[in-house]
């Protein structure tokens, strides 16, 4: 397997197991992050700005932000998840979206993962698909 695509599975494991855990605990999340350093060590991040109340934009926009920033200097690829409500084939459900960026690679792939979240707090990925951008 390359280092991009095990990069790229590490990240989204990651991103899942988080949101799952958020979506468990607490019924939503914030975007949140996570980067390949360099030397292959995986980093979770989090944004937080000193607001008890931030808008999920202005944490997606920071993150990205900073995540692009840290590109090519001290990391080698990045992962940032947020929660979104998507429409497919006309039917309304919550996805975790999941954009990859790596190094060594020109295209930026979002990776969507549609939910559910029962009355057990049981997170399910019920589809997965991915969209370049």
């Amino acid at each position: 397997m390359q280092k991009i695509d095990r990069d790229k599975e590490v990240l989204i494991d990651y991103s899942i197991n988080m949101a799952k855990v958020f979506i468990r605990e607490c019924q939503e999340f914030y975007p949140f992050a996570a980067t390949i350093g360099i030397d292959g060590e995986l980093i979770p991040l989090l944004n937080y700005d000193g607001n008890e109340f931030s808008s999920s934009v202005d944490v997606l926009l920071d993150l990205n932000n900073l995540l692009n920033s840290q590109l090519g200097n001290t990391k080698r690829a990045y992962a940032l998840a947020y929660d979104v409500s998507i429409t497919k084939n006309e039917k309304k459900s919550d996805a975790l979206a999941v954009k990859i960026k790596h190094l060594e690679s020109e295209e930026v792939v979002i990776y969507y993962f549609s939910y559910v979240s029962g009355a057990d707090n049981n997170v399910e990925i019920l589809d997965s698909w991915g969209e370049i951008q």
